[in-house]
Order: structure tokens, then C-alpha cells, then sequence
């Protein structure tokens, strides 16, 4: 009876509506900020997402069955936010905020150009969430008694990196694969008398990323039209399941699902750091007058034949 119990738990856990924690290449160019700059965006858009879980076996009743089920979500805005900090023109901090978590990286421009610029972006993303509930029941004898106690804990990592590339005319793209990681501890008591129920699910999953946009620059503010989405080949998912002193184990893979995030970005940028004016080359004057050379200092037998030479030009004027 119990091996019952612990298997319609793993086969409702699934089944579930649960959606992966994503991170789009939202608001992210390859052409650098400068050195000492700071761009500050964020984007808002209609976010569509489809998952669907690896298929389980089990029964209904006497009867094998496989589930697998097939979970679609909508978010209205969809938003994400970018920060990046510049330190030279080929590397900048990149700090990207998202369903799953912060995820600080290194923008690393790989050339110099006034024309476009390429970049590679390695990144990593952490994310936590805690969510408890439980219901308190007045009883005859005046006793509150919590029924049903409900915490659900979740651990998200993704792991990757992205290629961006841009150009001056606004244009701006990139791609982009990450790992994906995400945990997931279930806690319940469905009464006093029960035993405590602890369910560990654990998804692995890659991640294939693409956006397209146009950056139109209004003094330091831009905004950028884009588009982002992403596929999911392929993850896997295992349970642990624990009722009182008895456990199970389960794991599923061949999975699959997509996302669509089309939106707006509007970021700030602030000034790049100036050059510092080398204090030890010499000052140039408004009108640019040449510098006069030193004069030579004259020996002293030439000081004597100019001296000579001063003394005979009378005459040699009258004549």
C-alpha cells in the first residue's frame, strides 16, 4: 500500500504544471560601453512558453498507462533587465536578471571596429524561491490546529555562454547555449496522524537561445524593438520520494519545449571615462606658434671675431 502511495507521487509530481526558470538574450550587444561607462536597460514583453514533460509508466488500476504531460504558460509583461559596466573596450561586466535568477558574465568584445563588433559572452545564472503554506483549523475544544503544512523550495542554475554581434546601423543579435539545472524540494503533512511526505525533483536540460533587435539611440537613452526565443531539445527529470521511513526513485527523460519572447527595451548609458591629459608633455599654445629652436651658445673665439667684425663695419660702410 505504501510503494502505492510513493508511485502516484512521482507520477503526479510528472505530471504537474511545473515550468523551468528560462533566461532569454534580451538586451545584450556586442559593441562595447567604454571604458568606465554604465548601461542600465530593461525590457518588457508577451511571453509564451510550452513544456512538455518526459513520459512515465504507471497504471490505472490493472491497466499500464504512460503520462506525459504537455504545460503552457503566458506572462503579460514578460520582463528581464541588463546591466553592464565597462572597464576597457573589449571587456565589460554583464549582470542579466531573469525568471531564473541573477546571472552575472564577462562581455569580452573581440575585435575593434567602427563598423560592427563580435563578442563572446560567458555567463552564469543562480536562482532561489520559496513558497509555504497551511491551513489553521478551529476545533471544538477551542484548539487552532494547522492542517496540511506545504513548503516548496527551488534551486535554479544555468550554466553557458552567448555570441553577440552587432552593427553601427542599429542592427544587433546573438546566440546562445546553457545548461540548465533545477531543483526542487516538496515538503507536506496532509494531517496530524500521516507521515510527512518529502519529494525531490531534480530537471536537467539544455538550453538553444536567439534574439534579433534594432537599437535607436536618443542622446544616452535607447530603444531597442526585439525579439527573443528559445528551443529545448531535449532534458530529463528524477524523483526521490521519502513517506515516513520509506522511499522511491524514479527517473524519466525526452522531453521538450519552446518560448517566444517579442518586446521592448529601453536602457541609458552614461558617457565613457575621457583620457587623462599627459601631464608631462608640454603645454600647446592657442595660436600654435612654432617653438623656437634653442640658440647655440658661440665659443669664445667666436665671440672675439664678432666682436672684431662689429669694429671694422663703420669703415667699411663709409668706403
Amino acid at each position: 500500500m505504501r510503494n502505492a502511495v510513493l508511485m502516484s507521487c512521482v507520477l503526479g509530481l510528472s505530471t504537474s504544471a511545473c515550468l523551468t526558470p528560462r533566461s532569454f538574450t534580451v538586451q545584450q550587444m556586442a559593441a562595447p560601453v567604454g571604458a568606465g561607462a554604465t548601461e542600465v536597460g530593461v525590457f518588457g514583453g508577451a511571453g509564451y512558453i510550452s513544456q512538455t514533460n518526459p513520459p512515465s509508466s504507471g497504471f490505472e488500476g490493472v491497466d499500464p498507462v504512460t503520462n506525459q504531460a504537455q504545460n503552457r504558460g503566458f506572462a503579460l509583461p514578460g520582463a528581464e533587465a541588463n546591466l553592464q559596466q565597462g572597464f576597457s573596450d573589449h571587456i565589460a561586466l554583464n549582470i542579466h536578471a531573469s525568471s531564473a535568477g541573477i546571472q552575472p558574465g564577462l562581455k569580452i568584445t573581440v575585435n575593434k571596429s567602427r563598423v560592427a563588433h563580435f563578442a563572446l559572452l560567458p555567463a552564469i545564472a543562480l536562482g532561489y524561491s520559496s513558497l509555504a503554506s497551511s491551513t489553521f483549523q478551529s476545533r471544538s475544544d477551542g484548539r487552532l490546529v494547522e492542517v496540511n503544512p506545504t513548503s516548496t523550495t527551488s534551486f535554479s542554475l544555468l550554466a553557458g555562454f552567448k555570441m553577440l554581434a552587432s552593427h553601427r546601423i542599429g542592427i544587433y543579435g546573438g546566440i546562445g547555449y546553457d545548461l540548465m539545472l533545477h531543483r526542487t524540494l516538496t515538503q507536506s503533512a496532509p494531517n496530524l496522524t500521516s507521515d510527512r511526505t518529502d519529494t525531490l525533483m531534480v530537471s536537467l536540460g539544455h538550453q538553444i537561445s536567439f534574439a534579433i533587435g534594432w537599437d535607436v539611440a536618443i542622446g544616452r537613452v535607447h530603444l531597442r524593438p526585439e525579439i527573443a526565443a528559445a528551443v529545448y531539445p531535449g532534458f530529463s527529470q528524477s524523483f526521490s520520494t521519502r513517506v515516513g521511513s520509506t522511499s522511491s526513485d524514479a527517473t524519466v527523460s525526452g522531453g521538450f519545449g519552446w518560448a517566444i519572447l517579442p518586446g521592448l527595451g529601453i536602457a541609458v548609458a552614461s558617457d565613457p571615462k575621457a583620457d587623462e591629459p599627459d601631464l608631462e608633455a608640454a603645454p600647446e599654445s592657442d595660436d600654435e606658434e612654432e617653438v623656437k629652436p634653442k640658440r647655440r651658445r658661440r665659443s669664445a673665439d667666436e665671440e672675439e671675431e664678432e666682436d672684431s667684425r662689429r669694429k671694422r663695419r663703420p669703415i667699411d660702410e663709409e668706403e
